[in-house]
């Protein structure tokens, strides 16, 4: 069947107007269902929802214990490389004895000296202060210890060591001018 061109844009201008009235149909469908979502109200409930959750997540995890732990842990971990340097030195020496200050240990035993975790008491004392945050005190070469000041516990303590003993331990209170530790 063969359609004449009068015919056939009638039908085509017939077919495009349908399908834009089927087009004006669909959007204002579209923006009506576009206009919909949350209330003011219903977003505030929700962030202060979220807001209470990150309080309690923040509370359980407790993140300033974790810092100082870590603080800690680098404290002990320095304490124990001076101790190591300490008992190379005073096995190196003809006549055994410990070096007057532990800057004596840079370059032999120790590249650099640690430095205590910085916001800490460090070095409480004057008596043995030393160039670093670490404490020492000796006598004559003979007994040593070497303490820091620790972090964690809610009443101060400090990680000492001294060559008498030859065992780390926590003390409430700093060795001042003895040479073990409290």
């Amino acid at each position: 069947m063969k359609m004449s061109k009068r015919k056939l844009r009638l039908f085509c201008h017939l077919t495009s107007i349908y399908f834009s009235v089927l087009l004006i149909k669909n959007m204002k469908l579209f923006n009506k269902s576009s206009h919909k979502g949350f209330t003011l109200i219903e977003l505030l409930v929700v962030i202060a929802v979220l807001g209470v959750l990150a309080a309690a997540v923040i509370a359980a995890i407790n993140p300033v214990a974790k810092i100082n732990s870590a603080k800690d842990s680098t404290i002990k971990s320095d304490m124990s490389q001076l101790v190591s340097a300490l008992q190379a030195y005073y096995t190196a020496q003809p006549a055994p004895i410990y070096p007057v200050a532990l800057s004596s240990l840079v370059p032999g035993e120790l590249k650099v000296l640690p430095n205590q975790q910085s916001g800490n008491l460090g070095c409480v004392t004057a008596a043995g202060a030393d160039s670093t945050n670490y404490c020492y005190t000796g006598v004559a070469g003979q007994n040593v210890a070497v303490w820091g000041a620790l972090f964690s516990p809610t009443t101060r303590s400090f990680w000492c060591w001294d060559s008498t003993n030859a065992v780390f331990k926590t003390s409430i209170t700093a060795v001042a001018a003895q040479t073990t530790c409290p």
